[in-house]
């Protein structure tokens, strides 16, 4: 198919040539829409061109032909498996901005590698499969990107002990966070933290809770 490559892109309408979306590479502005919107010409990394409209493209809509989706949907076997709903579901929370969790995930730049995105059996031959009904997928780092290096298996316990929000408390030289240490010293998580929420400190945080 040929195309009539626009040379003026006026107004606020920001030049995409050369930047990725996901499987796509915009190429040039072909269109625009009713609304003055910019049409993109578009080659996805299947080879397939595509004309999409700027904000598809900016804000996560359209990353690929369709060839993504036929791949997510692919039948390999797994498809009714607890780890290739975990893939699903990272994928969507990472790439979709109609997804309820997107601004804790791909909202704050949280991606998924290149590996993973393009491939659940590449997934599951990183990752395995999960230990047990309680583990779900994990990031070590919470700032860190879904790749091999950085995620595991986990119990929500685990998990819970490597939010973001986690109070940590160092003594003795060991740095960990309150739920370790209420589980470590046999106190109870709430009153370790009230302790804390009151400015107690060193080896006052961890008396016995007789008479506390």
């Amino acid at each position: 198919m040929t195309y009539e490559i626009l040379t003026d892109l006026h107004g606020k309408a920001k030049d995409l040539s050369g930047q990725s979306f996901g499987r796509l590479t915009a190429i040039a502005p072909v269109d625009r829409n009713k609304h003055s919107g910019i049409k993109w010409l578009c080659i996805c990394e299947c080879s397939s061109d595509l004309v999409v409209i700027s904000n598809n493209l900016t804000r996560g809509n359209t990353t690929s032909c369709g060839c993504l989706n036929k791949e997510l949907h692919t039948t390999h076997g797994l498809s009714d498996t607890p780890e290739y709903r975990s893939w699903l579901s990272m994928i969507h929370r990472v790439t979709k901005p109609n997804d309820g969790r997107y601004n804790y995930y791909g909202g704050r730049g949280i991606r998924v590698c290149s590996r993973w995105i393009k491939s659940f059996e590449n997934f599951y031959a990183d990752m395995g499969k999960r230990p047990s009904q309680k583990h779900s997928i994990d990031r070590i780092n919470n700032n860190g990107d879904y790749e091999p290096r950085n995620c595991r298996w986990a119990t929500q316990k685990e998990q819970c002990r490597n939010m973001r929000t986690n109070r940590l408390i160092e003594h003795n030289g060991e740095t960990r966070c309150v739920a370790e240490w209420a589980e470590i010293k046999s106190i109870s998580y709430q009153a370790l933290l009230n302790r804390l929420n009151r400015g107690w400190t060193g080896n006052e945080l961890f008396k016995p809770a007789t008479g506390f």
